[in-house]
């Protein structure tokens, strides 16, 4: 019987080739079969590229005319990735360009993520052993833009930031309908929220406002039943968001329906080096820390089992949950930080469906 939740790890969180990652994870956890692929690692550019590709951003090269078929067929690869006991709850990607200006640089990064969710739809309609959802991952980009208009100023009510932040929503949302009216299939955009003050969605107020424009805007009803977010819990607990703000009420957005994947992993109170899980955060608390995020997630979980994914699977309509909660180290080189993160993101995952049951 599959969980409500499970854990997972993004590959990002060694800097091994997905191969290596993978039985050395499963060597320790045995249980752990789900692993997000953020596409391309540097590792991953050396093992599917040997021309010298690698010199190019991960943006240019999936961009490309057969970025998403090479991909594809290193996946497929029966003597190493095709091997292994591996599922891909999402695609992680990291194409900040999605919302510049600069049109060159914009275009590729809708080229790239058009390819991306063809390459989810691709591998969940010929594998859905490997991928049982299409879910693809997405930053909304920054406010910094080396091609920042100078024509544009704000009005007189607005901060340069709101303004900043307004002007750039709509560009991110043009961009994904790009995306969403060339793909006519259901998938799920799953945008991140990033702590700071250089990105566009860096608290709870853009991720209103996002989903504010798309369900009241008609302009963005297409990206309605496709985009959502990944609830990086690290990061929202650096951003002060409380998990309460997600609940939404009479004014503001329910955004617990909206979330189609989850990440975690600790830090010290800022966007630093991220540490393993427990690091900083008391893993036994049941009332604070991890646990009133991942209460939101169980609720998420019930709605997908109870009837959500069928409306899902049948009509396109709503949007993916993977049920997985990923374990995100960027930067990590301990592979046993990955297993004893593991092991923690298990048991307060447990103690988050007995209380829930409770």
């Amino acid at each position: 019987m599959q969980r409500l939740l499970r854990p997972g790890v993004m590959t990002s969180s060694s800097d091994l080739p997905v191969v290596d990652l993978v039985k050395q994870v499963q060597q320790l956890s045995c249980e752990i079969t789900d692993f997000d692929l953020l596409l391309l690692r540097d590792a991953d550019l050396r093992e599917v590229y040997s021309n010298g590709n690698s010199a190019f951003t991960a943006a240019s090269i999936i961009a490309g005319d057969d970025g998403g078929n090479e991909i594809y067929n290193w996946l497929s690869d029966t003597e190493a990735i095709g091997q292994l006991q591996l599922t891909v709850p999402a695609l992680a990607t990291y194409f900040p360009a999605i919302s510049s200006y600069c049109d060159d640089d914009r275009d590729t990064a809708v080229d790239a993520l058009k390819n991306c969710v063809t390459l989810a739809l691709r591998l969940h309609r010929e594998s859905p052993q490997r991928m049982p959802l299409p879910i693809v991952e997405i930053v909304a980009g920054t406010l910094l833009d080396p091609c920042m208009p100078g024509d544009k100023k704000p009005r007189q009510e607005d901060t340069i930031r709101e303004f900043h932040v307004n002007d750039k929503l709509t560009r991110l949302c043009e961009s994904l309908k790009f995306v969403v009216q060339e793909i006519d299939q259901s998938f799920g955009l799953a945008l991140e929220m990033e702590p700071g003050e250089t990105y566009i969605l860096n608290g709870i107020d853009p991720m209103r406002k996002l989903i504010t424009m798309i369900d009241n805007m008609d302009e963005y009803e297409c990206l309605r039943n496709r985009v959502g977010f990944n609830l990086d819990i690290a990061h929202m607990r650096i951003a002060n968001v409380d998990a309460t703000d997600l609940d939404g009420n009479g004014e503001e957005p329910n955004l617990v329906p909206r979330i189609l994947h989850a990440h975690i992993s600790d830090h010290p109170g800022m966007h630093t080096h991220d540490q393993a899980v427990g690091t900083w955060t008391d893993i036994e608390s049941r009332d604070c820390g991890y646990q009133p995020f991942l209460a939101r997630l169980v609720r998420r979980a019930i709605e997908w089992k109870e009837g959500a994914h069928k409306h899902w699977q049948n009509s396109g309509i709503g949007l993916p949950f993977s049920g997985v909660v990923a374990l995100e180290l960027e930067g990590s080189d301990h592979i046993f930080d990955v297993h004893d993160s593991i092991l923690r993101i298990r048991h307060i995952i447990d103690i988050a469906i007995e209380q829930h049951s409770s």
